[in-house]
């Protein structure tokens, strides 16, 4: 057994920053994940051009309209930087937000 070529090269190591981004919700509706089945909404938010989504069982009432924080990566694909959320959290809720969660329902305008 011999040894032809070997090549040598410096690993670089991705080191993930923890990234928060908080904004309004417009739409948010729920997903269920292909593989395993698992809960979770898809955001539409006022500030990114594509939808985020996130494991949770949470009601998806409870965020339309409302002010939310996310915390989670930055990505790379294709070139570009894409938002990766890991968690969300309620700052402001909306009050058709209040009024959904206490199930009301509601046509109209606030």
């Amino acid at each position: 057994m011999s040894l032809k070529t070997l090549e040598v090269s410096i690993s670089e190591k991705k080191v993930e920053r923890t990234v928060e981004h908080t904004d309004t919700v417009l739409t948010v509706k729920p997903y269920t994940t292909e593989k395993k089945n698992l809960q979770g909404l898809e955001f539409k938010l006022k500030g990114l051009p594509y939808p985020v989504r996130v494991l949770t069982k949470d009601l998806p009432a409870l965020f339309v309209g409302s002010k939310v924080r996310f915390t989670g990566v930055m990505q790379t694909y294709q070139g570009k930087e894409y938002f990766r959320p890991m968690d969300c959290e309620v700052i402001e809720q909306s009050s058709i937000s209040k009024l959904a969660t206490a199930g009301v329902s509601w046509s109209g305008q606030l």
